[in-house]
């Protein structure tokens, strides 16, 4: 009986999972053999450099295990060149790099597709374990027409990525509260180390994760002195500060040249900001009008704001364990002297749980009054799917629109082409 029911659930989730991989794969090739997004040329420029013998990155504006990861997938390109003979020495591989470096973006971009596409597997795995099977394929179907998360998936840079651990560490965090067990605390801990090595910001993970383990503790009536000294917890924080120097070793082995960037960083998000008129307006209102909208949807994005007062009325564990992350981003990055839509992206997927679960509340009482009113099941059901296509058209406009243009010659393209077809 429970693989019958489990049956409609596998082919939905393979259908949802498939679409987000079409939907981030069209148009993977834009701008080749150009590299004109600047972030791509930049952390491709230092994964090759790792061919050169030097793995230090000397620079921290970012953390250095993306690039890591990146000339992971190229070494593995290169070993299958030397065996068919395209590559001779590591020479050879970094001159095919500055020749045409199309194949090796294409692979680094298929990377951060992967982790996109799992990312939003790891979305609806919260969302049912949180809650029910629909809360999760509201926070998928949401999640893979979110225009921002789509956007950033199609580019060699580290912000999917690290969507991708930040979510698989708030799994392990609920496994935390629902469990208690060490392995999990471990997990954590693991998973926000990674986070922070791949761009700044696995640390307030800590938040959540220190909530599950107090809820954890009072509502299982453990030792009170266990939510403080309590070996996991403590072991948490650790594997955490241990992972994190094992993917970036050079912020140990090169520690002077690490703080100077990472001062210049902190400086550059909190005082200078970017240079121009990025200060002509609040950060927090700048994410008001087109943070969320762009992250979440231009629908959805209003489900947050009812998600967050419905949860609030009912003040149940799991909503605080859910808020206490994507709030405590927002409240850090408003006060930024720099903003960017993709500064609010790593809130993004917990802020689009919030909206899946209020969607669903309000879907199961329109769909309970309907069948009272009608007599008839069909109608619920009906208007409940009319309401999320409503919702995901605007969204679904916007990555289509994107990724039709990704997947049509870049107009710089086009431009340079006529200039050298036309003058002398």
């Amino acid at each position: 009986m429970n693989s019958e029911k489990s049956l409609p659930e596998k082919y939905v989730l393979f259908s949802l999972l498939a679409l987000a991989l079409a939907v981030r794969l069209w148009g993977i090739h834009f701008g080749l053999p150009f590299v004109y997004h600047v972030d791509e040329a930049w952390f491709g420029q230092k994964a090759i450099n790792y061919f050169t013998g030097d793995l230090n990155p000397h620079f921290w504006h970012a953390p250095s295990l993306f690039t890591y990861l990146v000339a992971a997938v190229w070494s593995i390109y290169f070993l299958a060149g030397k065996i068919f003979g395209k590559f001779t020495t590591a020479a050879s591989f970094i001159k095919a790099f500055n020749d045409d470096p199309s194949v090796f973006l294409v692979l680094g971009r298929l990377l951060t597709v992967f982790l996109s596409v799992a990312t939003i597997y790891l979305v609806y795995l919260i969302g049912k374990r949180m809650y029910n099977e629909r809360v999760g394929f509201l926070a998928a179907l949401f999640l893979i027409f979110s225009p921002e998360h789509n956007r950033i998936s199609h580019y060699m840079n580290p912000d999917s990525p690290m969507v991708f651990f930040l979510a698989l560490s708030f799994l392990f965090i609920w496994r935390i509260y629902k469990t208690g067990k060490g392995k999990y605390y471990a997990l954590a801990g693991i998973s926000a180390g990674l986070a922070f090595a791949t761009k700044y910001g696995g640390h307030m993970l800590f938040i959540p994760l220190f909530l599950a383990h107090l809820f954890y503790v009072l509502e299982n009536r453990l030792p009170k002195k266990r939510i403080i000294l309590h070996p996991p917890l403590i072991g948490s924080a650790l594997l955490f500060l241990m992972t994190f120097l094992a993917a970036c070793p050079y912020v140990f082995l090169d520690f002077p040249a690490f703080w100077k960037d990472f001062r210049w960083q902190s400086e550059h998000l909190y005082t200078l900001g970017h240079f121009g008129s990025s200060t002509a307006q609040p950060s927090a209102l700048f994410y008001l009008q087109y943070g969320f909208r762009e992250n979440i949807g231009l629908i959805a994005q209003f489900l947050v704001a009812g998600g967050l007062v419905y949860g609030l009325w009912r003040f149940r564990r799991r909503e605080v364990l859910l808020f206490s992350f994507p709030v405590l981003l927002f409240a850090t990055i408003s006060p930024w002297k720099t903003y960017a839509t993709r500064y609010l992206l790593p809130a993004a997927p917990f802020f689009i749980l919030i909206a899946a679960f209020f969607l669903d509340a309000a879907l199961k009482g329109l769909s309970n009054l309907l069948g009272s009113f009608s007599g008839k099941k069909w109608a619920g059901f009906t208007a409940a799917g009319l309401i999320v296509l409503f919702i995901l058209v605007p969204s679904a406009v916007s990555v289509f629109r994107l990724d039709w243009s990704l997947a049509h010659k870049d107009t710089r393209t086009v431009a340079r082409d006529w200039i050298y077809d036309n003058i002398p």
